[in-house]
């Protein structure tokens, strides 16, 4: 969109000439053939072949509230999407009106309020590394965190709005949410919080845990948490997965909690080592990972026969060497051709068999696929141990939608509360119960504040239950 300006494009049908007469002074909108020089930027390019018939760039709430009236009015379907960070291509539907949040801006700001209380407020444009640099910017001297996942290039927005997990800490993301603007289905405006009452509290609920499903966010506020940011400390080994699953308590040491992830020299830049095999992630205690601490680890490494590839300081730098398989899309080797993730919760006492059984289907599949434990936090962390297998071709995500399907008994895929599968989509909605609170809760929310499904999402929450 360099050098356009809004007035200048060709195309126009009634539909497009009424979102431009619609929108503000610097809000653009893309109709027909112009659509041929949008930037997707998304993680997997299967998504930019789903080409909407119309683009909205926002600039601000009201062209959003504007963009959903055209929508509903002249019975166009309607899709939204973030920072392009997704796996089933969810933001976008073919011949769609479609809603670009980025140009809203990504900008992060932190308020320091006199209660003692600290704020950080998010556009919706927002990534991961937005935050931790608008952290690093602060020069209040607190100690101050939020819950994030493993890669920098996730948006903000769909990881609060969805629960949100993380590495690093023991809280979900969507708890850190104290605020937040929406753009119903009607087109007005509502604000949320803690302090909403009515059907308005069913929707506050409802959208920090389904948001994409009720509305489309125009602003968040986050509380952040006075506690310094845990240090993640890398480290690819020599030794099999066995060996580190052995070496793995079921209560994490002292120095931090433990988990295990495939690595592959493809992720890692130039001074990164080279090849690929497992190896041990740490979410450490201190904050400092003082000489102390790094000590115990080196013990611990001792004591189980495991071998790092690289020196326990060059480990704390991770983020400087080592891009996650999921930031890759952004800042190196392009979009995977397409994407699909199965990702559950497992109690301790679970979640060892899991990984094995998880493990069998990764082996064979190395090239096409990744593979991430933990890291364990113990019995008494709810909601339990993570795994995730992510595979990035169509006949990996075949076979892995298969293969979950057969082991149900011990994937558990349905169980309530327990994660997400964020497979392609493929027309059915299996796994609806793993939405929490129960996705009947959700379902008579939806039905209140969007019965007629205008912001449609095809494994997302709808009125009336549609199930394979």
């Amino acid at each position: 969109l360099a050098g356009a300006a809004y007035g200048f494009f060709s195309f126009a049908d009634e539909t497009c000439m009424e979102l431009r007469a619609a929108m503000s002074a610097e809000a653009y909108v893309l109709c027909g053939e112009e659509i041929s020089d949008y930037d997707f930027g998304t993680y997997v390019s299967r998504c930019a072949a789903i080409t909407p018939s119309y683009i909205v760039l926002p600039k601000m709430a009201e062209d959003v509230q504007a963009a959903i009236s055209v929508a509903r009015e002249r019975g166009t379907p309607l899709s939204y999407r973030g920072v392009g960070h997704e796996y089933n291509c969810n933001g976008f539907k073919k011949d769609s009106l479609n809603i670009d949040m980025r140009s809203m801006g990504n900008g992060v700001t932190i308020e320091h309020a006199v209660s003692g209380e600290t704020y950080m407020h998010l556009q919706p444009g927002a990534r991961t590394s937005d935050m931790k640099q608008a952290l690093a910017d602060d020069t209040s001297g607190k100690p101050l965190t939020f819950t994030y996942g493993s890669c920098n290039s996730v948006g903000a927005y769909g990881y609060l709005l969805h629960g949100g997990w993380g590495p690093m800490t023991a809280n979900w993301a969507n708890e850190s949410i104290v605020a937040m603007e929406v753009v119903t289905a009607d087109g007005s405006m509502v604000h949320l919080s803690a302090l909403s009452n009515g059907s308005e509290a069913d929707l506050w609920r409802a959208m920090r845990v389904a948001g994409s499903s009720f509305g489309i966010v125009t602003n968040i506020i986050i509380e952040l948490t006075p506690a310094h940011p845990r240090r993640f400390l890398g480290m690819p080994t020599v030794n099999s997965f066995d060996e580190l699953m052995s070496a793995i308590p079921d209560e994490p040491p002292s120095f931090g909690w433990l988990g295990i992830a495939r690595w592959d020299s493809h992720f890692f830049d130039q001074t990164g080592p080279v090849g690929s095999g497992w190896g041990i992630q740490i979410a450490l205690h201190d904050q400092s990972a003082s000489q102390d601490t790094l000590d115990a680890v080196q013990a611990w490494l001792n004591a189980n026969n495991l071998t790092s590839l690289i020196p326990l300081a060059v480990g704390l730098d991770a983020d400087e060497w080592f891009q996650g398989a999921a930031d890759e899309w952004m800042w190196k080797k392009g979009p995977f051709p397409t994407a699909g993730l199965f990702t559950r919760f497992y109690s301790n006492a679970q979640v060892r068999e899991v990984a094995i059984l998880l493990k069998s289907f990764f082996e064979p599949r190395a090239s096409e696929c990744r593979f991430n434990l933990g890291p364990i936090k113990g019995a008494v962390q709810p909601p339990g141990e993570l795994v995730t297998l992510e595979c990035n071709t169509d006949e990996a995500i075949f076979d892995l939608k298969a293969f979950i399907a057969e082991h149900a008994d011990l994937l558990q895929p349905n169980k309530p509360g327990s994660g997400y599968v964020n497979l392609p989509l493929d027309g059915s909605r299996e796994y609806y119960q793993v939405y929490w609170p129960q996705y009947e809760q959700l379902e008579a929310t939806k039905a209140a504040w969007d019965p007629e499904d205008l912001f449609f999402i095809e494994n997302g929450i709808h009125a009336t239950k549609l199930t394979a």
